[in-house]
């Protein structure tokens, strides 16, 4: 019993004064729904790219990142009930709609993490304890 006293004696000063694993930084740079988000409005107007030159026709305005969908869905005419090759069919719409609202997603997202506060959490570290009259638990930190 006195031996396992002993170890716990001389461990405490190291575990008492031992620093905590390293957090996050708190930079904006390093916020993963950053990268998320960036990743997300880089596919849809990778998309948006594939589509336009997939196309023929006018689809200048897909070579603008988020507007160009809605700018080209607002451009297009509807297709009359007899027509039998509509350039602005059922496929290209949702295409548009898809693409538009993925990169409007991708830049909701970097702006939420953009002007989200990043503050690092300060570590809270709990640790066993001597005193004059026998051993505790220290928590030290803030909460």
């Amino acid at each position: 019993m006195r031996s396992a006293l002993a170890c716990l004696a001389a461990l405490v000063p190291a575990v008492t004064h031992a620093d905590p694993a390293p957090d996050r930084d708190g930079s904006v740079w390093t916020d993963p729904e950053l990268g998320f988000g960036a990743g997300l409005a880089g596919l849809g107007y990778a998309g948006s790219i594939a589509w336009a030159r997939q196309r023929t026709g006018d689809q200048g305005a897909l070579w603008i990142p988020v507007l160009g969908p809605w700018l080209e869905l607002a451009n297009s005419s509807d297709c009359g009930n007899g027509e039998m090759s509509c350039p602005h069919g059922n496929a290209t719409r949702s295409v548009l709609i898809v693409s538009g609202l993925v990169q409007l997603a991708g830049v909701g997202l970097m702006a939420h993490a953009l002007t989200k506060p990043h503050h690092k959490k300060p570590p809270v570290v709990i640790a066993p304890t001597m005193t004059g009259m026998g051993g505790g638990v220290q928590i030290r930190g803030r909460f």
